[in-house]
Formats: C-alpha cells, structure tokens, sequence
C-alpha cells in the first residue's frame, strides 16, 4: 500500500491492521522525500517515488503469489503507474482519493508558484481550507503527515498528474484521504470483499 504526497505510511495503518487481520501480508513502505521534513520532499520527483514502490513490489511478491497493490492520493498514481509498467505482476488495484486533477485553489496556487517570480521566495505553503488531509479531529492531531505544502515538489505531482491522466484518461475520486477519515471502516469492508474476489 502506498501513501499520499506529503503523507506516511500512517495514512494506511488502520486499513492495513484491517487486511492483516483478514489474513492477508501488507507493505506500506515510506516513499523519498516524506516522514522526514518537507525541504526533503522539495529535491525528490515521481520517478524516485516509482522506484521506492517498486522495490516494496519485487519484495513483497518474493513471499506473496498473488500481489494486489493499493495506493491512497499520490499512492493510487503510483500504482497505476505500476500496473502499467509491469503488466501481470498486480492481480489488482485499490485505488483510494485518485487525484486526476488538482484542486482549483492549489492549482491556481501553482500556477502562480511557475509564472511569479516572487512566489519562489516562498518555498511553502500552509495547507488551508480543502487542501486539509482529515476531517476527523481525533485522527487530525496524531497524523504525521507534513502540514505544508513544498511548491517544488507540488508541481512535481502536478506533472505526475496530468502524465498518468495521459496514460489511463479521466479517474474518478470521492473525497481524499477515505482510508484515515471518517469512513476508514466501510473502506476496509469494500477492500475486504474486492480481495476475497480476487486473491
């Protein structure tokens, strides 16, 4: 399982005790650049993010037949790109929060960040308003996720984005962070019954 831009592996721990439980090996390994701080972030790009997963892949199915590879925002892209790179490796996908395309105020604030000049002052930005990861607030106050948004790395995903949105078309998303959220139990009960149909 792959976590979020900005996020950790944090994000998919209730999820992931869930299919554990169930009888089922999960991996969710920390992608480059996060769980760390976010100038770290800023020097990464999607294809280290791609290698990390990977090789989280190539270990998994050294001990698993069957592997199905579930991915949370940036994590879904991540898998999709998997899935497309190394077609009959993944028996399946659980995509959660797939970004296909951003937000209007961070797309506009990115926008801004590549054609002003004095936004690159500013490295980054506090996440405000919609850009917030939970709901929640038991979750919201131990999540570890960063709590800005580094604007180099941003317009890395940005780019992410729109080259899987080239490769597989129009993806659709209900809400964002779904595995950590509110409705974090009917997640699992859906991702439950998509693996027992296909494992």
């Amino acid at each position: 399982m792959l976590h979020g831009f900005t996020g950790t592996p944090y994000e998919l721990r209730h999820l992931g005790l869930c299919l554990n439980k169930a009888g089922y090996t999960v991996s969710a390994p920390v992608l480059p650049g996060h769980n760390s701080s976010p100038e770290a972030l800023q020097t990464t790009n999607p294809d280290e993010w791609i290698s990390a997963a990977a090789r989280a892949l190539d270990e998994l199915r050294q001990g698993c037949d069957r592997v199905v590879v579930g991915g949370l925002s940036l994590g879904a892209l991540l898998a999709l790109q998997l899935a497309m790179d190394r077609p009959g490796l993944i028996h399946g996908l659980m995509l959660y929060g797939t970004p296909h395309r951003l937000g209007s105020r961070l797309g506009l604030l990115l926008l801004l960040y590549n054609y002003t000049p004095m936004l690159r002052f500013k490295p980054y930005f506090p996440k405000l308003g919609k850009i917030r990861d939970v709901c929640d607030p038991a979750i919201k106050g131990v999540n570890p996720g960063y709590d800005v948004l580094p604007m180099a790395a941003g317009r890395q995903l940005w780019g992410f984005i729109r080259r899987i949105r080239r490769r597989v078309g129009e993806l659709r998303c209900s809400g964002h962070l779904v595995t950590l959220d509110w409705e974090r139990n009917a997640v699992a009960d859906f991702s439950l019954e998509f693996l027992a149909q296909v494992m």
